[in-house]
C-alpha cells in the first residue's frame, strides 16, 4: 500500500482479511498523511475482529464511542536508517497512531531494522484475535434461565 493514496473500489479484495501493513515513507510526509485514508478505507472493507495492544501490552482505545474494529492494522514507517533524510517525526506518528487505537512500527527494510519485529507482533495480533473468536463461539456468553421444575400435584385424601 506504501503510503499511495487508496484506490476505488477495492472492497472485493478485503474479503477475510486479518491484519494490514500499511507502509508509509518518513521521508515523504505525503505518505504518512495517507495512512488515514488507508486505515478509514480498510475500516470500511474488512470484516476480521481485532483488539490491537500497545507496546506495554495494554489495550489501545480511540478517542470517543466504542467501535467495531475492522482488522489488525499496523502503520510502519520505513527509511528510518537515515535521521538526517527524517521528515515524519516519530513523536507525531504515535501521537496519531495512538489517537487511531493502532501500534506504531519504525522500521528499515534497507538495514532489516525492527521488520522481524514488526511482523511477528502482527502476526501475535492476529493470532491471539482467531483464538479469542474461536474462545467466544465455543463458550458463547449465554445465561439459561431453567423453569422450576412442576412439582407433580399433590392429591388430597377424601
Amino acid at each position: 500500500m506504501a503510503g499511495l493514496a487508496p484506490p476505488r473500489p477495492w472492497g472485493r479484495y478485503y474479503r477475510n482479511t486479518h491484519g494490514v501493513i500499511i507502509v508509509y515513507d518518513v521521508t515523504n510526509p505525503e505518505s504518512f498523511v495517507n495512512v488515514k485514508r488507508w486505515l478509514h478505507e480498510i475500516g470500511q472493507n474488512c470484516d476480521s475482529v481485532c483488539k490491537v495492544l500497545g507496546e506495554s501490552g495494554a489495550p489501545l482505545k480511540p478517542p470517543g464511542p466504542p467501535f467495531p474494529r475492522s482488522v489488525c492494522k499496523v502503520p510502519v514507517g520505513n527509511k528510518c536508517e537515515d535521521p538526517s533524510r527524517k521528515q515524519v517525526e516519530t513523536a507525531d506518528a504515535r501521537r496519531f497512531s495512538e489517537q487511531m487505537g493502532v501500534r506504531l512500527f519504525e522500521t528499515s527494510a534497507k538495514e532489516n531494522l525492527n521488520v522481524e519485529e514488526m511482523f511477528n507482533a502482527v502476526t501475535a495480533m492476529v493470532l491471539r484475535t482467531k483464538q479469542e473468536n474461536l474462545a467466544r463461539l465455543q463458550h458463547p456468553e449465554v445465561v439459561k434461565i431453567n423453569r422450576p421444575k412442576k412439582k407433580p400435584p399433590v392429591k388430597k385424601c377424601c
